[in-house]
């Protein structure tokens, strides 16, 4: 496994929703270089938010595309969450 150290702005992405400066707050924009981790670190906290928030419930990720999104996403969760959850993958046709 590849452990690498996450910058100040990575964390906030990953944890904005449980700071007091941002509970007014709905939602956040990553917007950055090309491999700067916004992919990881939205995915993560969307999955971190997720997880403190509820509890037994059934999420959905989308994405533009679907061989994008398992290509970017779906192929790195397990990885990304160190077994925290249970993943599985349910496709549509369209």
């Amino acid at each position: 496994m590849i452990y690498q150290k996450f910058s100040k702005r990575q964390v906030l992405a990953m944890t904005w929703w449980n700071r007091p400066a941002f509970r007014e707050k709905d939602a956040i924009v990553g917007d950055g270089a090309i491999r700067s981790g916004k992919t990881l670190c939205m995915t993560v906290g969307f999955l971190l938010w997720s997880m403190h928030t509820f509890s037994g419930e059934t999420f959905g990720i989308c994405g533009r595309s679907i061989s994008s999104l398992r290509r970017n996403v779906i192929m790195n969760l397990q990885s990304w969450m160190g077994g925290l959850m249970q993943i599985q993958e349910h496709r549509g046709d369209s």
